[in-house]
């Protein structure tokens, strides 16, 4: 037995080489694999972050519903990227492969969360405007909109700092510029001295005609006559119909 213990064992060792050389052919295989796929990984981040650029929603075009959509479907992408790259930094880690730069997310995840304050912010306004515009213009309480509309106005002023460039920043700026400049109307428009002759006059001034008296005369209304373009005629008529009582 003891005879042949030198051959069993010179068996043995052939094994044990032909054992780790199959082993360091499969671990190279697996590494080639698992570079494949982090490069693949490392493309797709990269393609979608050239598509978000491309359709990121930055003027009045998209609507808000859609733009706020977008925000989230986006959002959703992010996550999943970042938890591939955890199960792909687990594989990396073991064959000492560098860490993944992840500066794309980091920079969709910033946009993001600047598309979304500014889209949320014009939710807000929308909303808030919907429940003004419609109501009977003789019962509008001015000085609560007035302040509304600075709050609106400061915190829009603040994401402007790096999104004054967006189309839909500036659309939201005028907007909101018309209504404040509207409110000081309201003053003189329900002037109970205004007569027919003073609203016929202003009337031909605007080049539209309207009815003061009707249900309709809203808010809204108002705002789609642009009678904040003729502030200055309406402050007259007011006052020389104050004059004529």
């Amino acid at each position: 037995l003891l005879d042949k213990l030198p051959t069993e064992w010179e068996a043995f060792r052939t094994m044990l080489l032909s054992l780790e050389k199959d082993l360091e052919q499969a671990k190279k295989g697996f590494y080639d694999f698992f570079s494949v796929m982090v490069k693949s990984f490392s493309k797709e981040v990269c393609d979608s972050r050239a598509q978000f650029v491309e359709r990121i929603p930055t003027t009045s075009a998209t609507t808000t519903d859609d733009a706020l959509r977008f925000i989230d479907e986006e959002h959703a992408k992010i996550e999943l990227f970042q938890k591939k790259a955890q199960s792909l930094w687990a594989g990396m880690s073991i064959f000492g492969m560098e860490k993944m730069s992840n500066k794309e997310n980091a920079a969709t995840l910033k946009d993001l969360d600047l598309l979304k304050s500014m889209w949320m912010l014009k939710k807000e306004w929308e909303v808030s405007f919907d429940s003004l515009k419609d109501g009977l213009f003789s019962e509008l309480d001015t000085a609560s909109m007035e302040s509304s509309a600075a709050v609106f106005s400061k915190r829009l002023f603040k994401i402007g700092r790096e999104t004054k460039g967006w189309g839909v920043w500036n659309d939201l700026k005028d907007t909101i510029d018309a209504f404040k400049s509207t409110l000081p109307l309201t003053v003189d428009l329900r002037n109970p001295a205004l007569r027919p002759h003073h609203w016929e006059q202003l009337m031909e001034n605007v080049g539209q005609k309207f009815d003061p008296y009707s249900h309709e005369f809203t808010l809204n209304k108002v705002a789609e006559l642009r009678l904040d373009l003729h502030a200055t005629i309406i402050s007259e008529l007011s006052i020389a119909a104050s004059k004529e009582l």
